[in-house]
């Protein structure tokens, strides 16, 4: 990979088009929410900051935990969401790190999710209240 700068406004909203367009492509009426959060959601993002994106899924809890089961992690469709990001963190010389949470979880978890809640910008859907 090349070294690494900020991302360009235009190019970040360029390359998270691509990734929610491949997201929704690959992984059809799987995906409940698209929301940037992090560094790059805030505006303070450095050369080093990766590109926080979490994914928010209505796949069915596999297990009576309320936090991932072994399995999740091997899940092709978790895989695809993360290969997604590999490919597309490859093409543009940055690092896309999605965060994969079922909707129960987005409901439930905290801190994370109040961070992602309170900084958070909706990629899709748009129309999110």
């Amino acid at each position: 990979m090349e070294e690494q700068t900020v991302l360009t406004a235009e190019k970040l909203q360029q390359v998270l088009n691509e990734y929610k367009d491949m997201l929704l492509a690959e992984l059809p009426g799987q995906i409940e929410r698209i929301i940037l959060f992090g560094s790059y959601a805030r505006g303070d993002a450095r050369p080093e900051s990766d590109v926080d994106v979490m994914v928010i899924v209505n796949w069915p809890q596999e297990s009576s935990s309320k936090g991932f089961s072994p399995a999740y992690y091997t899940d092709p469709r978790w895989r695809k969401i993360n290969d997604l990001a590999a490919d597309l963190s490859l093409e543009y010389s940055f690092y896309i790190s999605p965060a994969v949470l079922r909707v129960e979880q987005y409901n439930e978890w905290e801190p994370l999710v109040d961070r992602v809640k309170r900084e958070g910008i909706e990629l899709w859907p748009t129309n999110q209240t």
